[in-house]
């Protein structure tokens, strides 16, 4: 099913805060603190994003966490896709098949309604995003 949880809510944090630093490595902490985002959570979500190659991690004392790829690059489905188990709002789209298919009145909408959402994530990007929030924060 499709959930936008608070994963998908502190990744977009997270994403937006490397984005308006994109030549820094930001540290983990800092972020957290910012955002009030609980460090045990805030690590599975970054090695989530880390497994989907958006961001990438430096250790050591002058490390931090950084995006991998230009924010441009980035939009929103690429992020909650990556945190999320599930994206889909109906598990007969997850799963690719379904015994009702044939015979599921509802079956062409749900296609319709996913793609319309995905559609919508995908025009987001990150760079655009973090540039309205840096405005937003000036005002």
């Amino acid at each position: 099913m499709m959930h936008i949880t608070a994963k998908s809510r502190y990744a977009l944090k997270i994403m937006l805060e490397l984005a308006l630093f994109p030549n820094e490595l930001l540290k983990r902490s800092a972020i957290a603190k910012k955002h009030q985002i609980p460090l045990d959570f805030m690590d599975q979500i970054t090695s989530r994003l880390r497994k989907k190659e958006l961001i990438s991690t430096v250790r050591g004392p002058l490390g931090g966490l950084r995006l991998s790829i230009p924010p441009q690059k980035i939009n929103l489905w690429d992020i909650f896709s990556a945190v999320e188990d599930q994206v889909y709002p109906v598990k007969c789209l997850h799963a690719h098949t379904c015994e009702h298919e044939n015979d599921c009145i509802a079956f062409d909408a749900w296609h319709e309604i996913f793609f319309s959402i995905q559609t919508e994530l995908r025009k987001k990007n990150l760079a655009k995003l973090a540039s309205s929030a840096y405005e937003r924060s000036k005002k």
